[in-house]
């Protein structure tokens, strides 16, 4: 039986720096890897990391309140033209409908489409919202992926750890 090696002192560091990196404790990884000892053979890549983690950090951002304001102008800031499309689309209709019922008297009606075009505006408005929210999780997501996928730890599969074992075949 084999027994596994702990990591260095290094190795731990520049663990500790990259995971606090992409749990968003930027100053402690910083700590971290500034601590790492000139001679580690991990100190290269921690140096590289954190150039790099530097360079992710203003990722682009859109913000949930801004796309709440105006929900058709709002999904076309997040790049969602036909969403925007529709909204503008459907807010007009509800609203043309509205001053036209209300300039023929019959308020009941337009009362009525106000009410649905206000169900409508305000979906739209949380549609928006959670339209930036998802955008600011990709963003996060991909840079955190890139990270990993760079400077990570090399990740082991199934074939890596199968150990060879007696095998039993029955036949009749």
């Amino acid at each position: 039986m084999t027994r596994r090696r702990a990591p260095s002192p290094g190795g731990r560091r520049y663990l500790l720096g990259l995971s606090g990196w992409l749990d968003g404790q930027k100053t402690e990884a910083q700590g971290a890897w500034s601590l790492l000892p000139a001679g580690d053979p991990l100190s290269d890549k921690a140096s590289a990391l954190q150039a790099e983690a530097q360079q992710l950090a203003p990722l682009r951002h859109k913000s949930p309140t801004v796309t709440g304001v105006l929900p058709g102008a709002g999904h076309l800031y997040i790049g969602k033209p036909l969403q925007a499309l529709t909204t503008f689309l459907l807010n007009g209709l509800f609203l043309t409908g509205a001053a036209s019922a209300l300039h023929e008297g019959l308020e009941g009606t337009a009362a009525v489409l106000l009410l649905f075009e206000t169900g409508w505006y305000l979906g739209t408005i949380n549609s928006a919202r959670a339209g930036a929210r998802e955008f600011n999780r990709r963003q996060q997501q991909a840079a955190t992926d890139h990270l990993l996928a760079t400077y990570g730890l090399p990740r082991l599969d199934l074939e890596q750890l199968q150990l060879p074992a007696l095998g039993l075949r029955l036949s009749f």
